[in-house]
């Protein structure tokens, strides 16, 4: 996992659990697309600029360089997803949808709600959005999604990126039956302590 950002005080701002890489730079240029591997060894990137003009171009520019790769963009206009599905979005995740989703989630438990406001709001940064790659060893591999209860964890589930169908990201699964997989990366949202808690949990309980 990447993270780029031309604002070198937002690399700053990630938590301290993140692991991954973190480089300066305009997602909006293709000659940087391409020097980071876009066309090449990338297979899914995602753009969450709150400006749409942004997120367009990082799609247009992504696009462009690969026909295949899978391409996740936050929308903060509605009238703008159609332009983003005609540049090449293969998924589009209003903003507002998801204030709207956490909201009914989280009705009646405060102490969850106001950890997803604050991520929302960029308010508490003791909260962020995180993955969880499902990996060897985890009791949850070959076992339906609808077996793990997030809600206990104060986590919100927002999608998994289906790494044997080509990296298709399943928004909201919750509702269907999904069989989790080894390589299958979570995409929730909580406090960063009740992530470790799943994390670990994962590998030590049964669902």
């Amino acid at each position: 996992v990447i993270v780029i950002d031309i604002d070198d005080e937002a690399l700053d701002k990630l938590p301290l659990s993140y692991s991954g890489f973190k480089i300066k730079g305009d997602a909006t240029d293709t000659d940087f697309l391409r020097k980071i591997g876009v066309g090449n060894n990338v297979s899914t990137i995602i753009a969450v600029e709150e400006d749409d003009a942004t997120n367009l171009s990082i799609v247009l520019g992504a696009r462009m360089l690969d026909p295949k790769i899978q391409i996740i963009t936050l929308v903060n206009e509605s009238e703008v997803e159609n332009k983003l599905k005609l540049a090449g979005a293969n998924f589009i995740v209003n903003s507002n949808q998801i204030s709207a989703y956490v909201a009914s989630e989280y009705i009646g438990q405060p102490v969850a709600f106001e950890a997803v406001d604050g991520i929302l709001l960029d308010d508490d940064r003791s909260a962020e959005v995180n993955e969880i790659e499902i990996v060897e060893g985890m009791n949850v591999i070959n076992r339906d999604i609808n077996s793990i209860n997030f809600e206990d964890y104060n986590l919100t589930l927002i999608g998994v990126i289906n790494r044997e169908n080509d990296n298709e990201f399943i928004f909201n699964p919750i509702n269907i039956e999904y069989i989790l997989k080894e390589k299958d990366i979570l995409i929730v949202i909580g406090y960063r302590q009740s992530l470790k808690d799943l994390k670990s949990d994962f590998l030590s309980k049964f669902f």
